[in-house]
């Protein structure tokens, strides 16, 4: 007997023991538990808060990259205005450019026009200096629409009709150079075109009215001048005239 209660003592003492190591072992991992969770309440928070620096961040680059944009469309925008307004410019310079040309072309027709009227000519050649003055009207009213290439190409069939009534082509072939002694200054009458030889030949420049020039040399009808600037061609004799 004695030896049976003893084993039932041990046996409920066991079983405290068990008992209260179960305990502390759900206690442990209770508290394990809890530890865990506030951890990861923690790691929440934190990444929350990184989260909302990242997110501060990637705004302030983003307004820094719509301003550099801005910058850049405002650059870009820029640069076109001047490169049209650029366009403009080298468009306006060649129309004036083409105008004085074409007005030079003009005035060299009609002084052409004049010589050739001077002369004694045929009921056919009277016919083709009325077609001149009629291209040269045409071109004309050409030039005040602003068509300056329907003006040029109209003076120039004018000159081509005053050629095939008397030519003025000198080309030299036949006439050397005359250099002058003691060269003269003189002055442009109307706005011209200077060429590059006498005759109807490739046109270097123009010389606007009253523009003074030395003369270098003579044909019959042309003149070779030189400009201040060093520049030199020739330019049909009835549109200069000597400075006194």
């Amino acid at each position: 007997m004695e030896i049976i209660t003893m084993l039932r003592k041990l046996q409920i003492r066991l079983t405290l023991v068990s008992v209260i190591i179960l305990s502390f072992f759900i206690s442990s991992c209770a508290t394990l538990e809890v530890i865990r969770f506030q951890q990861s309440g923690q790691k929440e928070q934190q990444l929350e808060k990184q989260n909302e620096e990242l997110a501060l961040k990637i705004e302030q680059l983003q307004q820094k990259l719509l301003k550099k944009q801005a910058e850049i469309n405002k650059l870009v925008f820029s640069r076109q205005h001047i490169a049209q307004e650029a366009h403009r410019s080298r468009a306006k310079l060649r129309s004036n450019m083409g105008k004085a040309e074409t007005v030079a072309n003009i005035a060299e027709a009609r002084t052409a026009i004049k010589s050739v009227s001077e002369k004694p000519l045929t009921e056919q050649q009277r016919s083709l200096v009325h077609e001149a003055e009629q291209m040269i009207v045409m071109s004309v009213d050409a030039l005040g629409e602003n068509d300056v290439n329907s003006a040029f190409r109209l003076s120039n069939r004018s000159k081509q009709l005053v050629q095939s009534i008397h030519s003025l082509n000198e080309t030299g072939k036949d006439r050397e150079d005359v250099v002058l002694i003691a060269p003269q200054t003189m002055r442009v009458l109307v706005d011209c075109n200077v060429r590059k030889a006498p005759g109807m030949t490739k046109v270097l420049f123009t010389l606007k009215r009253a523009v003074e020039v030395k003369s270098l040399a003579y044909t019959p009808k042309w003149i070779k001048i030189e400009t201040d600037d060093g520049r030199r061609g020739w330019i049909y004799y009835q549109l200069l005239e000597i400075i006194q």
